[in-house]
């Protein structure tokens, strides 16, 4: 029986290895076909996802002796160090040289961002003055509640928050200091959780030093303040620990586990996000999603507890149970947050999670959402676009979209002053990252898992649109978690070895 299973996961692992290896071929393919240009970073990224595609391919169908040379060294280089490789005095070092990376980036890059005609940045402010006249903050939710607000692209709570002052100058301040509120944040709540301060070093310079991070820093738009709300999220999970069996988790023992009250909180944090911005309802999908994925894990953790202790573990149903409070919690939480945003698409446009970019999502380049919107439902503008196009131009787009979007994204981890020359470093960083999500034994590696699922093949889609770093942004702050946990591991490695 064991022989059998242990064939079944060879198989399983031989097929992910397959897989990959087929989409980092075929997306190669589809971007140099895609692409005119034939730049040494373009040919570069190309031949590097080729090779790696290869590889994998290669391992796929490899003797068992080189899965097992690989498991061994797989086995060794994942092992957890003898002892915790830390350094409050390192880490203390590395926040300073954070903070100062990050305020060097804001006064270097404020006066360069001088002209906003044309740009997203004019369209806030001009929305933001229309709110600041019209009454300010009470004829605002008033107009929200009748539908009479009529904005369906911008969501209202940075509108709201830039209302205050209209603002070129002042929106980049205001920027500015959300960056600020963001990094000090961070910082504290690391130290809270107590991460280490070696880790909170790490990603505080990792932070500090991130281009698209100091560049959206000084830009009049929401994606800070996502940044920031995204990150407050994170970290009511980040550094809980799932209990082990041989950990004596006596309070899982038994009796009925308490419903998480920290999901109200996060029920107001999402709702805030989505009041933010429209990605905000998919990380409020995969929040859900993780939830229920969270209980199956604890189940299968609770039967171990059962089978190694005389006592027993909690029972599935009374599990069960605790989740059903739980997300009628968050939903109750939610819904009452987010309510002049869903009342008001109901209201004016008859569905709760109205946002004309939805019809973005059906043309092969951009045109104004707007009137696309005007012109026919969502549902025939998907039923237009998939009576003109094949499964194979479905697939090119997807395939094509997520080579780029996975450029974009280890792009976006880089530091400045490179341009896409950023991907070279950023791929460190995201290898890093990989390497802290597998030695991480933290519960929120899988609500990570589950953004990046949903998020990445999404904004895949959107490539041919528009692509851009600030649609990957929200999760900058739980990605560069993992680098400092991935780079701590390796130092301990690094240390354990010279021993």
């Amino acid at each position: 029986m064991t022989g059998e299973r242990m064939t079944r996961t060879q198989f399983l692992r031989r097929a992910i290895a397959a897989f990959c290896g087929v989409v980092c071929v075929a997306g190669a393919a589809v971007a140099l076909t895609s692409v005119e240009s034939r730049s040494a970073l373009l040919l570069g990224a190309a031949g590097m996802s080729a090779l790696a595609g290869l590889a994998l391919t290669g391992l796929a169908f490899a003797r068992r002796t080189v899965w097992g040379r690989a498991a061994t060294i797989a086995r060794r280089v994942l092992a957890r160090p003898d002892a915790e490789f830390e350094s409050r005095r390192i880490g203390t070092a590395l926040i300073a040289l954070g903070l100062l990376a990050f305020v060097t980036q804001i006064v270097v890059l404020f006066p360069r961002n001088d002209r906003f005609a044309g740009e997203d940045e004019e369209a806030y402010l001009i929305t933001a003055r229309e709110i600041a006249e019209s009454g300010g903050t009470v004829s605002f939710l008033r107009s929200l509640f009748s539908g009479e607000f009529a904005e369906a692209n911008r969501h209202p709570l940075y509108l709201w928050l830039l209302s205050g002052t209209p603002e070129f100058g002042t929106g980049k301040f205001v920027s500015a200091l959300l960056g600020l509120w963001t990094m000090g944040m961070v910082i504290g709540l690391c130290l809270q959780r107590q991460v280490g301060w070696l880790r909170t070093g790490l990603l505080c310079v990792m932070l500090g030093l991130n281009s698209a991070w100091g560049r959206f820093s000084v830009t009049v738009g929401c994606e800070v303040l996502l940044v920031g709300l995204v990150a407050c999220v994170w970290f009511q999970f980040y550094g809980r620990p799932f209990r082990r069996p041989d950990a004596g988790a006596a309070s899982d023992l038994g009796g009925r586990r308490r419903v998480d009250l920290s999901i109200v909180w996060v029920g107001v944090l999402l709702s805030l996000v989505w009041l933010t911005k429209g990605t905000g309802l998919l990380l409020t999908v995969g929040f859900v999603l993780w939830l229920a994925l969270r209980m199956r894990l604890r189940d299968a953790t609770s039967l171990a507890l059962r089978a190694a202790s005389p006592q027993g573990g909690e029972a599935t149903g009374g599990r069960a149970k605790t989740l059903l409070a739980e997300l009628l919690l968050f939903g109750a939480v939610w819904v009452t947050v987010a309510s002049p945003l869903l009342v008001r698409n109901v209201v004016r446009y008859g569905s709760p999670f109205h946002n004309v970019n939805s019809w973005l999502l059906f043309v092969d380049e951009y045109s104004d959402p707007v009137d696309l919107s005007e012109s026919s439902s969502t549902g025939e503008a998907a039923r237009a676009y998939l009576a003109g196009h094949s499964v194979g131009d479905i697939l090119k787009r997807e395939v094509s979209g997520l080579f780029w979007e996975t450029f974009i994204l280890v792009r976006s981890l880089g530091p400045p002053p490179f341009d896409n020359a950023r991907v070279l470093p950023g791929g460190v960083i995201a290898l890093l990252a990989i390497l802290g999500w597998i030695v991480s034994r933290d519960e929120a590696k899988w609500l990570l898992l589950i953004w990046l699922a949903i998020c990445v093949p999404m904004f895949a889609w959107y490539v041919p649109v528009a692509a851009g770093e600030r649609f990957v942004l929200p999760l900058l702050v739980p990605i560069l978690c993992y680098t400092a946990e991935g780079a701590v591991h390796l130092a301990g490695k690094i240390a354990e070895r010279r021993a």
